[in-house]
């Protein structure tokens, strides 16, 4: 399995932690590794060095170049310029398919934060399995544990594979009325932005859906001129192919303070009660999340 690792952005809702010359994905802020070495130690026993590619505006890529020593070189692709993760995925996808146009893939952050690595890494062989025999995108439906109004979600559809459902939308960000609904309701999941997908697939996607941004991808000159858009505006909420996977993992996307200091609470939690639930019981109570 190939993955690639969005290792771009800046972080600046961690400021004065997160800076322009060491952004947080390159910071030690859940453990002794920065967030990007802890990414890449999830993924190492299911996709070997070779196969894990990342890709980062040329300020970025000087720190993932000495963080990861080991990665080889070619895989650190550099984007022109910081466009958001539609851009720099397209980008990206258009150098890979030209070699590995069947192979499957998984796309992520370098900048959130897992709980439970063997699981994670079991639902996307989960998810590399089902791509195998089904053409589409299958995304990670993190399970909501409160009515977070931080996060995107996802309502699942259908069931077509057991634990694999359809999309059936994706919304924004809601406030706390909605949120709650959500949560209630049982369909919905934080969007975590974690993708998987065959690389021929997603890039023909592009081409469906965004055929003018693909052809300025090619090009310096035309990857800067385009405006900044997420992969979800872009790709997501507009392929007819979108499936879901629901993930229990403990993930967190560090996205402020507040979420950096609940994830060390819960962690401090679980160590003093490991038979308990998780100290989200705190938050729920104290009205904090």
């Amino acid at each position: 399995m190939f993955a690639l690792i969005l290792a771009g952005g800046q972080g600046t809702r961690l400021w004065p932690l997160s800076r322009k010359k060491r952004p947080k994905q390159f910071l030690p802020l859940v453990g002794k590794k920065p967030l990007l070495c802890e990414t890449v130690g999830r993924l190492l026993p299911l996709c070997p060095r070779r196969k894990i590619f990342t890709i980062a505006p040329v300020a970025e890529s000087v720190w993932v170049r000495r963080l990861l020593p080991t990665l080889p070189q070619k895989n650190i692709l550099i984007e022109p310029a910081g466009r958001n993760t539609a851009p720099a995925i397209g980008f990206a996808l258009w150098h890979l398919v030209q070699r590995f146009p069947d192979e499957v893939a998984v796309i992520l952050p370098a900048d959130h934060a897992i709980r439970d690595a063997a699981k994670f890494r079991k639902i996307l062989r989960k998810g590399e399995k089902f791509l195998k025999r089904h053409d589409g995108i299958l995304t990670l439906g993190m399970k909501p544990t409160s009515p977070h109004t931080g996060y995107g979600y996802i309502q699942k559809g259908v069931s077509v594979n057991g634990s694999i459902y359809r999309v059936k939308r994706f919304r924004e960000k809601p406030d706390l009325k909605t949120a709650r609904k959500y949560l209630k309701s049982g369909d919905y999941f934080w969007n975590g932005g974690i993708f998987i997908g065959k690389i021929q697939f997603f890039l023909n996607e592009f081409k469906k859906q965004n055929p003018g941004m693909l052809q300025k991808l090619k090009s310096k000159n035309g990857y800067r001129s385009l405006k900044p858009v997420s992969i979800d505006y872009a790709i997501m909420e507009k392929t007819k192919r979108a499936f879901v996977i629901p993930a229990a993992i403990g993930w967190s996307d560090i996205g402020s303070f507040t979420e950096l200091a609940k994830w060390h609470i819960d962690k401090l939690y679980e160590s003093l009660f490991p038979k308990t639930p998780r100290a989200r019981i705190f938050w729920d109570e104290a009205g904090l999340r």
